[in-house]
């Protein structure tokens, strides 16, 4: 992933525009409905920090717009790239 890059996550059902998640470590970010009713984009405000591992825990207590919860927190890691210079 790039330091600019945003996540997309898609769901089975219409997500909430107010989906509770954390990032760790902590990053300012923009959080919002995708393309779709079934999509949700984060993307770092300003850069994500290079060589770093984030952590993304969607909580089991969000709702779809159908009143569907989450079975469980579902948990993604991802790396961003070391600095390669200019």
């Amino acid at each position: 992933m790039s330091i600019t890059g945003s996540i997309l996550l898609t769901f089975n059902q219409p997500v909430s525009s107010n989906l509770k998640f954390t990032i760790e470590p902590e990053v300012i970010v923009v959080s919002g409905l995708g393309k779709s009713a079934y999509e949700f984009v984060i993307a770092p405000k300003n850069a994500w920090t290079f060589n770093t591992t984030y952590t993304l825990t969607i909580s089991k207590s969000n709702s779809s717009q159908n009143n569907q919860d989450l079975d469980k927190d579902y948990v993604y890691t991802f790396k961003t790239p070391p600095f390669s210079g200019i």
